[in-house]
């Protein structure tokens, strides 16, 4: 059986066994694909920040290449409510903090509504061939990926191709439009 919490650990296995220069490497090919096939210049994009000890797809690359092409913005995370709120980059160095969870997160700027949102990068440990994702199972991105507008296109970043099913789908997971892998673009609905 192929549970969230069953994928959640096999996944997370396989990312930690992931050296820092394999993951720059898949990660420069993920930047690289993604450009490619979809134009971003002038678009308002929301990119979460990589948790290092997590080995998270480094996403500094694209947003080092994007920032004066289009609007970036990084989530701030709300620990209360399970929320996320979208703050415009334009400066790394003077703005991203790690925060006690170990999540870079910008410390100030301009607040980006959600309805505003053109892309939507998002971090995922696993996903399936209907665009499912496995997450940390904090539901964040869940909450986040329902307020957006309708035209708003939703990315996932992996490592990994897809498993075949999730099992435990329910009515509170949002499938992606897209998943970059360092190999290939996956496309969904």
């Amino acid at each position: 059986m192929n549970t969230k919490r069953e994928i959640r650990k096999i996944f997370q296995t396989k990312r930690n066994s992931l050296t820092l220069e394999e993951v720059n490497s898949y990660s420069l090919s993920i930047v690289e694909l993604l450009e490619k096939e979809l134009g971003f210049k002038n678009k308002i994009i929301s990119v979460f920040l990589p948790i290092e000890h997590k080995k998270e797809i480094n996403t500094y690359f694209f947003v080092e290449k994007n920032i004066h092409n289009c609007i970036i913005t990084a989530p701030v995370s709300n620990f209360n409510d399970s929320t996320l709120k979208h703050i415009q980059l334009t400066n790394l160095k003077e703005q991203i903090k790690i925060n006690q969870f170990g999540i870079p997160e910008p410390t100030f700027g301009e607040e980006i509504k959600v309805e505003q949102i053109d892309f939507v990068l998002v971090p995922l440990l696993a996903f399936d061939k209907k665009g499912y994702r496995v997450g940390y199972g904090k539901g964040f991105y869940d909450r986040f990926l329902k307020e957006c507008k309708k035209e708003c296109v939703f990315i996932g970043l992996n490592y990994f191709d897809p498993i075949d099913k999730i099992e435990d789908i329910n009515e509170f997971d949002i499938p992606l439009n897209l998943v970059v892998t360092p190999q290939k673009i996956y496309y969904f609905n």
